[in-house]
């Protein structure tokens, strides 16, 4: 079954924001967002990704089922992204993929 929904990031406590300062020129500078976002969130950008983040992952959450509902799954991806889970899960994932490009430098 699909479901249509419109939502605010206001519904889940969420300021809205303007998406001016979240465009990047290359793969370092989403990185550097990226890891400002799941860390501690230095900037007003960091802090802007970070919301979006746990908007869409709460949205993915609660679309695979893993929340009851949206804003469960909101609530999910905000204690991720704030205990530190996601930027360590991040971090294995960046690890993971330096070796397949060591293999492809050989």
């Amino acid at each position: 079954e699909i479901s249509e929904y419109r939502v605010q990031p206001e519904d889940f406590g969420i300021k809205s924001q303007s998406l001016i300062g979240l465009n990047v020129e290359d793969a370092q500078g989403s990185l550097t967002l990226i890891r400002d976002a799941l860390g501690r969130r230095k900037t007003e950008n960091g802090q802007k990704a970070a919301d979006m983040i746990v908007l869409n992952a709460g949205a993915a959450l609660y679309a695979a089922d893993v929340a009851m509902s949206f804003k469960e799954g909101v609530e999910m991806a905000h204690d991720a992204l704030h205990s530190g889970l996601s930027r360590d899960k991040f971090e294995e994932l960046v690890s993971f993929t330096a070796v397949f490009r060591q293999e492809n430098a050989r």
